[in-house]
């Protein structure tokens, strides 16, 4: 065997180990030998696109490489699939923060074509870089698996997502409070809140005969609610809905009393009043008792014309002079110049959040559907439940448990209080929501009639597509209908092409009209079902017929006539005839109401239904066929898509091969920060979607702080350069490093001296296997069998009880994620009773069952060190004369 030389180089030996390693193909599972085994399945969080590895990047890299190697070497068949996030708002934060530094320009002096080519080529930039570094610190992921949260294959999982949820009311459009970010001017969700201490004067304003009290007195000007708790005696003269009328900012008001137990009475004077569109509190207040809502300031932070003189005016620098006009009109009690609130500030570009009332695209987490499949342990298939029950029953069973345990009661109590999940953002990077409008500027009056009673009817069977005709009945409803419409009034008139709807037509108008006759307007088509019982129809309604049609498909192909109209006879006064599927639809379309069961089950009247066509909205995995469509301009919040994750990344939608044998996985391992994040969006979303968990174990580590548990900050100089270790002490002495003290969901501080201590480990690891080496040369290129135990010393047994101690705890520790104690067990061993006490021994001993101890023992160290520092365990393995990789050696036993 070559004699190694001194002191261990990492840089002369890191890049070579990965190249080899890439070049084995092992990262792949299916390329691993034992292809019956059982899967271990992990999925990388995805950086996000925004610059370069922190430190933080490298323990999870660390953490995770140690999970999958640990496994790999057990023989299963270990996916560690990684990938990357194209973080919309934090990257286009970024550009644009790149941009009006550099050029004075904002992304409005841009097409949106434009700025999203400037933002993908800094993300593909970016990309490039983490993921380079990523593989410096030794990540055993499969890159041929690699995705991308905005690639195409990620793009077609959101959109068929998307439309799912909306095809399921789970989605919807509506008028919610939600985070405006003036400074971005986009949306936010709660979980993106950065709550900042800020103080600021409290005022102590006259508002009748009551004292309020603010730090916002900008926002006061619509306020004609007062809000005090029922049980406050001080003002049990006062009840609810009584009217005051009272001198305010502008001149004289009417104020309404509103008793609610929401006031704190101990706050202040225990009585307030309320701003709904500007607090999240306000508005559900509001909600509850059916309050007015009025707008003060408008998206950019400015005033709006409610306030008088102050319209147009920034809040910020309006503020003092309000303060003096409340002041001159005798308004102003007393100030309190000390005061301490909290602000919200957006984490991503730190603008001030302005609550605001919008339409926006949100996921009802209440709503109650149908799991069509559900695998899971507490919820059966066809069972009604909603997204919140869906996301406690889960981790309430134990499907999914979370490390540490405490982590559990935090993620209760926030599902507890979860609000629907606004998913719409005003930004121009990420998935564009996959919704079209098309406007008709005229306006089409047209209306619905249905047809009369039909032979099914009778029967009450579904005859769907079946051409079934009217009955004697049905032709005096037909002319019932003509005589409750004027034929003259109309400019054209539509019918389905079945025989029950063309002769109801043909009754109604006659000769006055041509009748354009058109399969779009044809009833549900109910498949196997056709000519069955309603009572065995009704069952399906929700769900589809089977070989049939879902009233989705049905409500599509209303939505494609309609198009036509807006192209073809916008202006025009229309007549359709139809049938109860058709009524469906366009009550979906037109009113916003949902495919429920009860909705489904009714039958439209046949008396006439009128509407007014002026826009039509397609949701779709594809942009709708014809003109003038224009898609939605808003983008998704990254969590949509990132929540998809773990199914998405291996083919969902498609029934793919990966999906069915690494789903769900079993290990998501992230930092305790992200968990409401992305943890708990990926339990709703899988849940929601394949009706199983995503992973079996939540594992959270804690946040890397400095020396002195100090959060690590570019203004502190504090911050810890995860390349920089490397070139300097190699990736292993980092990752050692790093998990050498890291309890699960525990932050953790880190040294310099720490990464220097492992990295003398390192060393010492490379001088103990140049001094077997030279020891055992005699045995050299012969298989290693350890001598029968009546043949060993006393010594020799010692250590090998020691080795097998040592294994029996690191496998246990890695099994239940004591990552921490596995590794101080293989160092304690390694260092002090293999190095220290059993080299020791053995200058003393030429016996050729040392000999082979000492090898053994070596090998065996390797082993069980090499999920922990993977690069110097391989290169050393392999000058102990190994031709087979370290990283597929069965796990010691």
């Amino acid at each position: 065997m070559p004699e190694l030389p001194k002191a261990y180089n990492p840089a002369e030996t890191e890049s070579r180990i990965y190249q080899k390693w890439l070049d084995s193909g092992f990262f792949n599972p299916d390329n691993l030998p034992n292809q019956k085994a059982q899967p271990f399945t992990i999925m990388m969080p995805p950086p996000n696109v925004t610059g370069t590895l922190h430190v933080g990047h490298a323990l999870f890299v660390t953490i995770q490489d140690i999970l999958i190697r640990f496994r790999r070497m057990q023989g299963r068949r270990a996916l560690w699939l990684p990938g990357t996030d194209h973080a919309a708002i934090a990257t286009q934060a970024r550009v644009e923060k790149d941009l009006y530094k550099n050029e004075g320009k904002t992304r409005f002096d841009f097409s949106r074509e434009e700025f999203l080519k400037l933002v993908e080529k800094f993300a593909q930039s970016s990309h490039d870089t983490i993921i380079n570094q990523i593989k410096r610190l030794g990540a055993s992921a499969d890159w041929s698996r690699e995705a991308y949260t905005l690639d195409e294959t990620r793009s077609l999982a959101v959109r068929t997502a998307f439309k799912k949820m909306y095809d399921d009311g789970i989605v919807y459009r509506g008028a919610r409070i939600v985070n405006w970010d003036p400074k971005l001017k986009t949306t936010v969700s709660d979980e993106e809140i950065v709550w900042q201490e800020e103080k600021t004067p409290f005022y102590y304003l006259k508002y009748g005969p009551f004292t309020i009290a603010t730090a916002r007195p900008e926002t006061k000007f619509g306020d004609k609610y007062v809000v005090m708790h029922p049980d406050d005696k001080r003002y049990k003269k006062y009840q609810h809905g009584d009217k005051i009328d009272l001198e305010w900012i502008n001149g004289p008001v009417t104020a309404t009393i509103i008793k609610d137990p929401v006031i704190d009475m101990e706050f202040g004077t225990g009585v307030m009043t309320i701003t709904p569109w500007h607090d999240a509190v306000d508005f559900d207040l509001a909600e509850r008792h059916g309050l007015d809502k009025e707008q003060i300031i408008d998206e950019n932070g400015k005033l709006l014309p409610i306030a008088g003189e102050f319209a147009g005016e920034h809040i910020k620098k309006a503020r003092a002079a309000i303060i003096e006009k409340i002041k001159a009109k005798g308004l102003l009690e007393k100030v309190d110049e000390n005061y301490t609130h909290r602000i919200a500030t957006n984490q991503r570009g730190g603008g001030v959040i302005e609550p605001q009332i919008k339409e926006q695209w949100f996921i009802d987490v209440n709503k109650k559907f149908t799991l069509a499949d559900s695998k899971l342990k507490n919820i059966k298939s066809g069972q009604k439940v909603s997204l919140k029950e869906l996301m406690k029953s889960v981790v309430e069973s134990g499907e999914i448990k979370i490390i540490p345990e405490h982590f559990s009661k935090v993620y209760f109590h926030w599902i507890d209080n979860l609000r629907d999940w606004c998913i719409s953002r005003q930004i121009w990077y990420g998935h564009r929501i996959p919704v079209w409008y098309k406007t008709a500027p005229k306006g089409i009056k047209f209306t619905f009639l249905r047809h009369g009673q039909s032979e099914g009817n009778v029967k009450d069977i579904g005859c769907g597509h079946q051409d079934d005709p009217l009955t004697n009945h049905g032709r005096e409803q037909a002319n019932k209908l003509k005589n409750q419409v004027d034929a003259k009034n109309f400019d054209l008139v539509f019918s389905s092409d079945l025989s029950r709807a063309t002769e109801t037509a043909q009754i109604i108008f006659g000769n006055l009209h041509k009748i354009k006759f058109d399969k779009r307007l044809r009833e549900i088509d109910f498949g196997d079902l056709s000519h069955k019982k309603t009572t065995e129809i009704d069952k399906y309604r929700v769900t589809g017929f089977p070989n049939g049609e879902t009233y989705q498909q049905v409500r599509d192909r209303v939505i494609d006539f309609l198009s036509d109209l807006i192209d073809k006879y916008d202006g025009k006064k229309i007549a359709i005839v139809a049938h109860s599927g058709v009524w469906k639809a366009l009550e979906i379309i037109f009113n916003n109401k949902n495919f429920t069961e009860e909705h489904l089950k009714i039958h439209a009247a046949r008396e006439p239904f009128e509407y007014l066509l002026e826009k039509v909205s397609y949701v779709g995995t594809e942009a709708p066929k014809g003109k003038d469509w224009q898609q939605d301009p808003d983008t998704l919040d990254t969590w949509f898509s990132s929540g998809l994750w773990t199914f998405s990344t291996l083919g969902w939608p498609e029934k793919t091969k990966d999906l069915k044998t690494f789903h769900p996985t079993d290990v998501m391992e992230t930092g305790y920060d992200i968990l409401f994040f992305w943890v708990a969006r990926m339990i709703l979303m899988t849940t929601y979607f394949l009706g199983e968990i995503p992973f079996r174990t939540v594992f959270l580590h804690g946040l890397v702080r400095d020396k002195d548990r100090q959060k690590m900050s570019k203004s502190k100089d504090n911050v810890i350069d995860p390349l920089g270790v490397i070139d300097t002490y190699g990736a292993d002495a980092l990752r050692f490093a790093l998990i050498f003290s890291t309890a699960a969901g525990n932050d953790i501080p880190l040294a310099e001296d720490k990464i220097k201590g492992m990295k003398f480990f390192a060393n010492k690891l490379w001088n103990i296997t140049r001094f077997v080496l030279v020891k055992t040369e005699s045995l050299s290129n012969k298989k290693i069998k350890l001598p029968d135990d009546k043949k060993l010393s006393a010594e020799d047994k010692n250590i090998l009880n020691k080795l097998n101690a040592t294994t029996k705890a690191v496998t246990d520790n890695l099994e239940n994620f004591r990552l921490h104690e596995a590794a101080q067990e293989i160092y304690q061993f390694a260092w002090h009773d293999f190095a220290d006490v059993y080299l020791e021994d053995s200058k003393n001993s030429d016996s050729e069952e040392t000999k082979q101890v000492l090898f053994f023992t070596l090998e065996q160290i390797l082993k069980l060190l090499h999920p922990f520092m993977p690069f110097v365990t391989e290169e050393l393995w392999v000058l102990m004369g190994h031709k087979k990789l370290l990283m597929i050696e069965k796990w010691p036993e």
